[in-house]
């Protein structure tokens, strides 16, 4: 039996998700159970990104991945 403590993504298929599918993704998402996104995709402070990150989190599993950025000022 699985430890119901440790959730994480289905044992089933996953994308990684581009703004240009939202529509088709949610129209139709085949076999697709969970969604990977950029963290630094959503950074902003509200708009388009985050409304379709919100549709996509209370549809399917979401697997956040974080990128390194180095910042020279």
């Amino acid at each position: 039996m699985q430890d119901e403590s440790r959730k994480g993504l289905p044992a089933a298929p996953g994308v990684g998700y581009k703004p240009q599918h939202f529509s088709n993704l949610l129209a139709d998402a085949g076999p697709v159970h969970w969604v990977e996104i950029h963290a630094e995709n959503y950074m902003g402070a509200g708009g388009r990104p985050l409304a379709q990150l919100r549709a996509l989190a209370e549809r399917f599993a979401v697997s956040v991945h974080g990128v390194g950025l180095s910042i020279v000022g």
